[in-house]
């Protein structure tokens, strides 16, 4: 589950109510180790890991279970949004199709208005 407010995701046991942090720390940023405002997850069993839309960083990133960093995926590094084809302004989901194409859902909150 994404925890966008607290820049992290947890994890549930069934049945247990208290969650575990399995990546970020609880502090927004655009380092390796920090997730910013994440929005959607998608579990790849194959890589065993996380594929993140980190949205307040603009990019998708992989977070390994156990790992204590992510790597980069797609998007940037410098926090900065954009129209360009290797750019986002508003993710909100991705997930993986069977021959592990990745599919990201991204969003402008000026052009939804507009509506």
């Amino acid at each position: 589950m994404a925890d966008t407010d607290n820049s992290r995701i947890m994890y549930f046991s069934v049945g247990v109510r208290n969650g575990t942090i399995v990546a970020g720390n609880n502090t927004a940023g655009i380092t390796s180790t920090q997730l910013s405002f994440p929005r959607g997850v998608y579990f790849d069993s194959i890589s065993n890991s996380i594929i993140i839309a980190n949205n307040g960083a603009y990019n998708i990133v992989r977070w390994s279970i156990g790992a204590s960093n992510w790597t980069l995926v797609t998007g940037t590094l410098d926090g900065v949004a954009g129209t360009a084809s290797n750019r986002f302004s508003y993710l909100s989901n991705v997930i993986l199709d069977p021959m592990n194409n990745l599919y990201v859902a991204d969003y402008s909150w000026i052009h939804w208005c507009k509506w």
